[in-house]
Formats: C-alpha cells, structure tokens, sequence
C-alpha cells in the first residue's frame, strides 16, 4: 500500500499557532528568506523552494533549497507554495503526496517557478514489489494544485514495466477531493498519464499535454470532476490504450471537454460499467481506433466491464476525424444509456457506423459511414482539414452540412470560446461557424468550450 494510505485523516499542524510560535517563524523566515504571510490573522503561509542542485537538508529558501520532490510533503501546511526550479529531478521510487492537506481558502501548491519548467523523471530500472507503488506521483490528500510541473519515465524504466507487463501510472488521485492538476505533461509512462479513483471529488484537470502513454491518456472515476483543454497523443501506446476511459460504480456528474484527443489507439473514449450522468461534448477526436483490431479499433466505446452503464451519460458535439478506424465508428456492448447526439463523424475512408439495437443515437451528422441509423444526418461536414492534426483542423467551413442543425442541448459556447448560435440554430460538431470569417484559436491553456 502506498505511502499514507489507509492512516486516515491527515495529523495536520493547527491553523492557530501561538503567537509565540509565529514570532519564532517569522524570524526564522526573515533570517533564511523564506517568504511568510497571514490569512486573516491566523495562519502563516511560506513559500518553499526545490532545486536540483540544493540539499533536503537546507531550510528550503530561494539561496538555500531542498533537493528532491520528496521533501516538500513533510513541511507543506495549509496555504504554502513551493517552487520547484528549472532542471530534471530523477527519482526511483514514487512521491506519494500525503502530508498535510490544504483548505479552500488555502490551498498547497506545488509549481515551477515562473517562467521555468521542472521536470520529475522516473528511472527506476525494476519492478518493485508493492504494485501499488507503480507511478510517478500519488495524490492523497485535499485542496492541493499541481502547476506547470513536468513528469516523465526514461525509456530504459518505461521498457522494464512494460516487458514484464506491470502498468504504471503518470499521477493518480486516489480518494482525495479538490485536487487541481494544470498545465503539466506527463510524457512515456508505461501505462496511464493521468488517473483518479476510489472517492476522488471535485477535482480540475486542465491545460495539460500527456504524451506517449502506454495504457490510456485519462482512466478516471469519481464524482463532480471537470476534464477541460487538454492534449492527449497516444501514438506510442499499445494497442489497448483508450485516449479517454470513464470507469467504475459510482463515477457520477464529471465532464469532460474542450479537449483535443488524438491516436488513441483503442479508441478515443470509452464510456464503462455502473457510471452515470456523465458529460462528454466539445472535444475534437483526431485519427482514433485506427490501429487496434477486433472489438477495439472505434472511435467510440460503450462498454459494460462492472454492470451496466448507469443512466444519464452525454456524448455530444464532439467532432471526430482523421484515419478510419480499424473496426467500425462504435461499439456498443451497453449502449442504452449514452444519449449521443449533435456529433460529427468525418473518417477519411468508408466506415460502418456500428452500433446496437437500442443504441441511443441521434441527430449526428456522417460522412463517408456506412449502416447510419435512422434519426440522423449524412453530409459533407466541409472540415478545415480531414486529416489535420490540430484543432483548427475541425473547423467547418462555408456550405457544410452541419451548419444550423444541433438540437436542444448543444452548449452555450463552442470548443473555441464562441457563442452558440451563429446562424439559425446551433452547428454540430465542436465548432460553431460564423459568418465571414471563422474564430481565431482560443490562447494556450485557456478554459474554452465552457457550458455556461
């Protein structure tokens, strides 16, 4: 069992120290540098720093730095900030994030100084012997945000789980809530890149780019979580790895868009088991499911691996695009509970569309598809670029199909920040088109595609 599990609620330090005790710190701090402050009077918050070339036996300042990412979780209390500076923290064994909790007025930050790109990099070259330690970061504690930090796994590592067929994991969030996870990469882990499970709630993973995986780019459960503006490429991962899998009982209320998911190799989002109410719209769909074979190999996967899917669960204007997939545009093992609508599905060669009886489908625009159920559209979407690799790719352009024909439930903006509707009526897909001229790409990690 990793790290801190199962001990319960964090022992954190009172809010309240004594006015001794704050005395004491700040001249600690005046003297070592390291920056203090009080929240309405009652608690200091510092501000820490890691750097590759410090010791985790200096006070943790800007000239006296502690050295490793495992380091900051034994002193972080509510409020602090640490910075982590510009270089490569190797590591072969976890950093498993218990400590000390943060509040929702105070939250504990763990960032790349501005400006600078800090990387932690696994490179252990065996499997350990607890499974349960096979990630890069575990995150198990409340009210904590993860900022610009970069994670990566050596190929020698990556080689070593993926031979002996132990997936590993970029950061997990197990049972934490109000976790944040922005603006990071998680590059050539040997399984997902990110992953959150058990009872993990309201958390934001936003902004990131996650590379090279080899399992999944996003596994996640829980409840009330918000998925939005990421990059997923999975072009170097099995032929198992989904782009995005929502999975297990309970994993309710989450939504997921403004994302750009491309060469998932299974298929770009698979929808599983006993989930319910879940949302999935806005998201762009480049050349998914092209690689894997048999009941893989689609872009869209509904799928039943612990009981049925649950009811409430929304796949909507997304735009798919690129290669075709190997086997067909769905697969439906438990389609029923999917509402899927308002989509475009544009694969650059004839594809069935796939399906079951019962599949609720609907109003979704195909091109180049075979076996379309009746209830929806064909036509010529009129992409950007069929077979572009950006978002600007999904783009619809003058006299396509999709123009003007979303019915009810197409969200207040587009996937590129711009109000719907434009024309008559909302547009399919994730782009909604305006009339003589087309919107500029949204700024680099900047919420878009918001259902206001």
């Amino acid at each position: 069992m990793p790290e801190d599990m199962g001990r319960g609620k964090n022992k954190t330090r009172s809010k309240a120290r004594t006015t001794s005790a704050r005395a004491a710190a700040l001249i600690r701090g005046a003297f070592f540098g390291v920056i203090l402050w009080s929240w309405a009077g009652t608690v200091w918050a510092a501000t820490y720093y890691v750097a590759p070339t410090g010791s985790d036996s200096n006070p943790g300042t800007a000239a006296l730095p502690w050295k490793t990412p495992h380091k900051p979780k034994t002193v972080l209390v509510a409020g602090d900030t640490v910075y982590f500076r510009q270089g490569d923290y190797v590591i072969t064994n976890h950093i498993s994030i218990g400590g000390n909790s943060g509040t929702s007025t105070a939250p504990i930050t763990y960032t790349s100084y501005p400006g600078e790109k800090a990387r932690i990099v696994y490179d252990r070259r065996s499997v350990p012997t607890d499974l349960t330690t096979v990630q890069i970061m575990w995150i198990v504690r409340d009210y904590l945000i993860f900022d610009g930090l970069g994670f990566y796994q050596t190929p020698e590592s990556r080689s070593v789980f993926t031979s002996t067929g132990v997936f590993f994991g970029g950061v997990i969030i197990y049972g934490a809530s109000n976790v944040i996870v922005r603006n990071c990469s998680v590059d050539n882990v040997a399984g997902s890149g990110i992953k959150a499970g058990g009872s993990t709630r309201n958390i934001l993973v936003e902004g990131n780019t996650v590379t090279g995986t080899y399992a999944h780019g996003f596994y996640f459960g829980g409840a009330d979580g918000v998925w939005r503006n990421n990059r997923i490429d999975g072009g170097r991962g099995s032929s198992n790895a989904q782009g995005i899998q929502i999975q297990w009982a309970g994993t309710t209320r989450n939504k997921v868009y403004g994302n750009v998911v491309i060469n998932g190799q299974a298929s770009g989002v698979v929808f599983s088991g006993l989930i319910s109410d879940n949302e999935v719209f806005n998201n762009i769909f480049i050349n998914c499911g092209y690689k894997a074979a048999g009941g893989y190999g689609v872009v869209l996967n509904y799928w039943h691996q612990d009981g049925a899917i649950g009811p409430g669960n929304k796949f909507y204007n997304n735009t798919i695009l690129g290669k075709r997939p190997n086997s067909a545009l769905i697969a439906t093992k438990d389609g029923q509970n999917v509402d899927t609508f308002n989509n475009i599905f544009r694969p650059d060669a004839s594809t069935p569309v796939g399906g079951a009886a019962g599949f609720l489908i609907r109003n979704n625009l195909f091109f180049n598809a075979t076996n379309v159920p009746s209830g929806n559209l064909t036509g010529d979407p009129h992409l950007a670029n069929p077979l572009g690799q950006d978002a600007l790719a999904a783009k619809i352009s003058a006299g396509s199909a999709a123009m003007d024909k979303a019915v009810a439930g197409a969200p207040m903006k587009d996937f590129f920040g711009t109000s719907r509707p434009q024309g008559a009526g909302s547009d399919l897909g994730a782009h909604e088109y305006v009339s003589g001229g087309s919107t500029a790409n949204p700024p680099p990690n900047k919420p878009r595609g918001l259902r206001q």
